[in-house]
């Protein structure tokens, strides 16, 4: 009886744990846009990696290449594109003016063929 008392009380510890995090994912994933949004891409990107890491949500991903590329951390954004192409995603990565900077990149011209 006694170790079923304990399991419980770990299952539901385990859930107000989870719950807990997961209400931090969604914090961390507003913040985010707010500053996507506010097109502060240097806090974006501060913000955005370690949420693109745990989620690994190519949406996130995307946003953060975006602001990677605005701040002129081109590999880092490359590295991030390259991902997401692996990933068979359909982005029309070269009608995106954030990515600009990239357009001339022999690589980022190679990605935007994988993501046709």
């Amino acid at each position: 009886m006694q170790i079923r008392q304990r399991f419980l009380s770990t299952l539901i510890f385990l859930a107000f744990i989870s719950e807990a995090m997961a209400q931090g994912l969604v914090n961390e994933y507003q913040q985010f846009m707010a500053v996507y949004n506010e097109k502060n891409y240097s806090r974006c990107s501060l913000l955005g990696i370690p949420l693109a890491n745990s989620t690994d949500h190519p949406g996130i991903q995307y946003k953060l290449a975006e602001c990677l590329c605005q701040i002129g951390q081109t590999n880092q954004s490359l590295a991030l594109l390259d991902t997401l192409s692996k990933r068979g995603l359909t982005y029309n990565v070269e009608a995106n003016k954030l990515l600009s900077p990239l357009f001339s990149n022999q690589h980022f011209q190679e990605y935007a063929k994988q993501f046709k």
